[in-house]
């Protein structure tokens, strides 16, 4: 089984799922010989039908035969640090993501080395992650992985 869905702000644009090789994407579908590539990030077999949100075009919904229905983002929103709050040794960071989002917060005490010091993924548009450091100055990101 196959299903297509083209965007409904960008014509151009077209997901297509087929039965063994997971979801694919073309960028130029309008064109004579439009080219469509494999995404990673689908890692199941048997999707069944790609579709746009009908309440929110930035949100793809892919079905799946056994494992449900996924959600992907044509372009995914940064997480933002809401708050850091930080008494004595330890640290408390807010951050604010889109739910389903994989969240993986760093520190750092000097901008070029980063340790991942905790993992999310979101469920409301909010958590907080805590360390424990004794280095004077933390600096903090979050990435979407």
């Amino acid at each position: 089984m196959c299903s297509g869905a083209v965007s409904p702000v960008n014509a151009d644009e077209m997901y297509v799922t087929t039965e063994d090789q997971g979801r694919w994407y073309s960028s130029n579908r309008r064109a004579a010989a439009p080219v469509f590539t494999q995404l990673g990030g689908y890692p199941f077999r048997f999707p069944t039908r790609v579709f746009f949100n009908p309440y929110d075009t930035n949100e793809v919904w892919v079905t799946s035969f056994g494992n449900g229905m996924r959600l992907g983002r044509v372009n995914e929103p940064r997480p933002l640090l809401r708050t850091i709050q930080r008494t004595n040794t330890a640290s408390s960071v807010t951050v604010a993501a889109a739910p389903g989002q994989r969240v993986v917060l760093s520190a750092s005490p000097d901008l070029r080395g980063w340790t991942p010091i905790g993992t999310n993924v979101m469920f409301t548009n909010q958590c907080s992650l805590g360390e424990t450091s004794s280095t004077d100055v933390r600096y903090f990101r979050a990435e979407v992985r």
